[in-house]
């Protein structure tokens, strides 16, 4: 029995494939690459052109009638809500290491802040009391104090050079009012100056401290234009904080002494 043989022509560019005992012959189109990509190229070109109508019908209808533009009015509502709620804040990460890097961020962030504004929102401290209880240097677990003034010494002095609070005050409200960052507050808001900074979310640490040198900056101008000592200040804050917070000044002085934080005052 013969074995058919088949063998190939070009017919037009066409391959086809022939009997060489003479039978019939058998076309086998076999498309070349370009072809290839031509009829790609044309199928992908068809279906933009199918979704280009689904468009112009979802928005025009299928007879031309304009329809209100759904999907246009969606995007820009989602566009204009995306504007106005964008919201530049400057986080920097205040786990500082002992190198100092952490305190040349803070500087020069503090330097091109001088106009920023963060204020903390007017709030009812008779609410806020019960849940914001400031520690005496007693309660302060040591590890913890001594771990929380290497965190933020440098920005406590930070904030000494540019609105004259005395750091040692800052670095001892910041111990009592959030116990060495240890108060839910803290985890929750970013909050380490208790009630006086109560009512908002801070997106940092650092924004949290800006605020409270701002804050005490207004509230206590003239102790900002002069040298006063950590004791005058403790004093002043006190007063502030009201009857709400009996020996706040006394606590605040201990813990001063007992870290010795009075030093960063000396730099």
């Amino acid at each position: 029995m013969k074995e058919n043989k088949l063998h190939r022509t070009v017919n037009n560019g066409r391959h086809t494939a022939m009997n060489r005992n003479g039978g019939g012959r058998s076309v086998v189109p076999v498309m070349s690459l370009r072809e290839l990509l031509a009829r790609f190229i044309q199928g992908i070109h068809n279906v933009y052109i199918a979704l280009k109508f689904q468009v112009f019908v979802l928005i025009y209808g299928q007879h031309g009638e304009r329809k209100l533009p759904y999907f246009r009015l969606a995007f820009l509502a989602f566009v204009i809500f995306v504007v106005f709620r964008k919201d530049i804040q400057f986080s920097i990460n205040m786990q500082v290491p002992q190198g100092g890097d952490g305190h040349e961020q803070v500087v020069k962030a503090s330097s091109n802040m001088d106009e920023l504004s963060i204020v903390a929102s007017p709030v009812s401290l008779r609410n806020a009391a019960p849940y914001y209880q400031p520690a005496t240097f007693r309660e302060l677990e040591e590890g913890q104090a001594r771990a929380f003034i290497n965190r933020f010494s440098r920005v406590a002095q930070a904030e000494m050079d540019k609105f004259h609070i005395p750091a040692s005050v800052k670095m001892a409200q910041g111990l009592m009012e959030s116990r060495a960052g240890t108060h839910p507050a803290v985890a929750e808001h970013q909050n380490y100056f208790g009630q006086s900074m109560h009512g908002r979310d801070y997106a940092s640490a650092w924004e949290n401290w800006r605020a409270h040198s701002l804050m005490l900056s207004k509230q206590l101008s003239s102790l900002c234009q002069k040298e006063v000592s950590y004791r005058d200040w403790a004093t002043a804050l006190a007063k502030q904080q009201g009857s709400a917070q009996r020996n706040y000044a006394k606590n605040l002085v201990e813990i001063i002494e007992r870290y010795q934080l009075y030093l960063l005052d000396e730099k």
